[in-house]
């Protein structure tokens, strides 16, 4: 259910909606030189929508209130401990 709010925008509290909202976050997955891959992915957590305020093209104004997940996945090093419990 949307719930009505007040936020600052450009300085002026003006009148928002906090949006309901469905979710499919998918991973952006880089690996870097040494062979580890580093997976992040923004979680939302709060999508605003500011109302009576466009940008310059005329689309509304969302706010999008978000947590970065991080993961990572090195190689084992030679000779050292695997990441695996015995």
């Amino acid at each position: 259910m949307e719930r009505k709010t007040r936020v600052n925008y450009r300085g002026k509290e003006v009148d928002a909606l906090e949006m309901d909202f469905e979710s499919k976050e998918a991973w952006s997955e880089y690996k870097v030189s040494d062979g580890t891959v580093v997976r992040l992915k923004a979680v939302a957590t709060n999508i605003i929508k500011v109302l009576n305020e466009y940008d310059d093209t005329g689309k509304p104004i969302y706010i999008v209130q978000s947590s970065n997940v991080l993961g990572v996945v090195a190689p084992p090093k030679k000779g050292g401990p695997t990441g695996v419990i015995k």
